[in-house]
């Protein structure tokens, strides 16, 4: 397993780069791998093209411009995930749960969405026990605000 650097040209992102290795290892069921969790990471114009990010964790991730293009998203959860602009052009989709997902302006040319779940939905969060809708900052999938 060779990634080349290219792969992930926004080093900023602390961790992300090594989260995306250790799930390489994992969807090859090789020693030391764990499936990817991302929730509420920033991804925008993360340039994922080719990668198998099949069953990790995007739940609520900002994913504006990233390039997911040829991508294996299989069973990836991009539960209230904002992909935005995204390219996902080719990517396998199959089976992924896009519930509340903001796809406006992706370019979903020849995605394989078999089976994916585009139903409606939301981000909620508990407050004095009664749930409340998740609010984002500026530009949507931002880090949630704090009441």
């Amino acid at each position: 397993m060779n990634v080349a650097p290219q792969h992930f040209e926004v080093a900023w992102r602390p961790g992300a780069q090594a989260v995306l290795l250790l799930h390489e290892r994992f969807v090859h069921s090789q020693t030391g791998g764990a499936r990817a969790c991302l929730k509420f990471v920033d991804l925008s114009r993360a340039n994922l093209k080719g990668r198998n990010l099949a069953g990790a964790d995007f739940t609520g991730a900002k994913l504006v411009q990233a390039n997911l293009a040829g991508a294996d998203l299989s069973n990836a959860c991009l539960f209230g995930a904002n992909m935005q602009k995204a390219c996902l052009s080719r990517a396998d989709l199959t089976r992924a749960d896009l519930r509340g997902a903001t796809l406006r302006g992706a370019s979903v040319q020849r995605a394989m969405l078999a089976e994916a779940d585009l139903r409606d939905g939301s981000l909620v969060r508990s407050k004095n026990g009664e749930l409340i809708p998740l609010t984002f900052g500026a530009g949507n999938a931002d880090s949630p605000r704090r009441k």
